[in-house]
């Protein structure tokens, strides 16, 4: 039974690390002791600097690409109670925007909970606990001891 659950719990922290990729503060470019003014500084700079709207059309892709992922870290890391989660266990907890549009939103309005940032949690905490109760349904069970037959008569 140990080894299941270890097993399990392996499988939903690799979850959770390939759902978030890479650390928030790297990519923001500050250390783990930042403050909130430092983050901000640090976020509006990299934002500048990766805005699709300030590249040539051949950089735009990759900089959207690289602009959402900015804009992912510092909704995070700009939340106290997210924050904490992330120092603590290392991850994230929501998916994050998905696309430019939704990062952009972000940057004007400020940060909000969201049904998708939930339905992601879900989905990662899922792909944790599915292993375990497939390998718990997977268990041999004892055999049952069976009567003996009585030959047939010919």
């Amino acid at each position: 039974m140990g080894k299941r659950l270890f097993l399990g719990a392996l499988c939903l922290l690799l979850c959770t690390a390939v759902a978030l990729g890479q650390d928030l503060y790297e990519l923001l470019g500050v250390s783990s002791s930042a403050t909130a003014s430092q983050m901000k500084r640090a976020y509006r700079k990299m934002s500048l600097k990766y805005h699709p709207d300030k590249q040539t059309e051949e950089t735009r892709e990759a900089m959207k690409e690289e602009f959402v992922k900015i804009t992912n870290a510092y909704r995070v890391l700009s939340d106290p109670e997210r924050r904490e989660k992330y120092d603590v266990y290392g991850i994230a907890d929501d998916q994050g925007f998905e696309n430019f549009d939704e990062a952009a939103r972000f940057a004007e309005e400020g940060v909000e909970d969201s049904l998708a940032n939930w339905v992601g949690l879900v989905a990662v905490l899922a792909l944790g606990i599915i292993p375990i109760v497939v390998m718990q349904r997977n268990r041999t069970k004892p055999l049952k001891k069976r009567r003996p037959t009585k030959p047939s008569k010919k």
